[in-house]
């Protein structure tokens, strides 16, 4: 139920943010929180965009212990972003 109510306040947002841009188009200016609406509807999506079967499962993986520890992340990613920069 809570996953619907996300839903239709991305998509009624989405609507607002189309007349939004209209405006700014109309006027050559941009609205004050435009972007932030944007933003929002983005990060919105992007939760929405993950299953809630999946998100079950990472749940389960957590619960059972296989998850990796947030140090080794780091030092992957940092060892990625150095191999990158070369």
């Amino acid at each position: 139920m809570l996953r619907g109510m996300y839903e239709q306040w991305a998509s009624e947002s989405e609507r607002l943010l189309e007349r939004v841009a209209l405006m700014e188009r109309e006027i050559g200016a941009t609205i004050q929180g435009a972007q932030e609406l944007r933003d929002g509807i983005g990060r919105t999506r992007a939760r929405l965009s993950i299953s809630l079967d999946d998100m079950a499962e990472g749940l389960r993986d957590a619960a059972e212990g296989r998850t990796v520890p947030m140090e080794e992340v780091k030092r992957e990613l940092r060892l990625r972003a150095g191999r990158a920069g070369k």
